[in-house]
């Protein structure tokens, strides 16, 4: 903590602390990572999470190459309820940073979603500011305007991230399949439409995207 450099900056940090853990308590789900304890000591701020063990689906990509279609399909169906309860808690939470790095895949197949530094609540998302890896950001997010439709967007390049290997390109509507034949044309198209540039375009709220998916995912089976 600043307590050095004057009471603004100092005031400053203790807001983004509090405004973090004030989210986090709010929170209670078991493919999120949960809050124990938040204190300053010897001005320092800390937040003490579950200590989440398994592998970042960045690295999993890293090391092992693109995903098959199957598991990017099962995953999406787990980061479609992680959505769901977050978009339909009162007020949203939108997490604005929904990307590969943030997605902890555990030994159990289970993810954790993690790191809800930019998280907020969507009452005051109107004066946000821009956070977030610019390949996963939407055009309302970089007009500090985020809603739960960027989580979506965001979503849908982690899953063309998780198929092709490759980052999404920035401020596009990713088609996986243009880079990996192997995808189908139907999981290409769930995906196009969730990173559809028009929010008009894209999917409303991840209960419609999870309808899709788990309809694909019967037609596979």
């Amino acid at each position: 903590m600043p307590m050095h450099r004057g009471e603004s900056l100092f005031q400053q940090s203790m807001k983004k602390l509090e405004q973090e853990t004030t989210i986090l308590q709010r929170i209670d789900h078991s493919n999120i990572v949960k809050l124990l304890d938040h204190f300053v000591e010897d001005h320092r701020g800390y937040v003490v999470l579950d200590f989440v063990e398994g592998t970042p689906l960045k690295q999993l990509v890293e090391t092992q190459g693109r995903q098959a279609e199957a598991l990017v399909i099962d995953l999406a169906i787990q980061v479609c309820g992680i959505l769901e309860y977050l978009h339909g808690l009162e007020p949203q939470i939108v997490h604005r940073d929904l990307t590969p790095d943030n997605l902890i895949l555990q030994a159990s197949g289970s993810l954790k979603l993690v790191d809800f530094n930019v998280a907020q609540q969507l009452e005051s998302a109107a004066t946000a500011t821009v956070v977030g890896k610019h390949a996963y950001i939407p055009p309302e997010q970089f007009r500090g305007r985020p809603s739960a439709q960027s989580d979506i967007y965001a979503f849908g390049g982690t899953l063309h991230f998780l198929l092709t290997g490759r980052e999404p390109e920035p401020l596009s509507s990713s088609h996986p399949r243009a880079l990996e034949p192997a995808v189908s044309q139907a999981l290409d198209e769930i995906i196009a439409r969730a990173t559809a540039l028009d929010c008009g375009k894209r999917y409303a709220d991840a209960s419609s995207l999870k309808a899709d998916l788990l309809v694909l995912r019967q037609k596979t089976c």
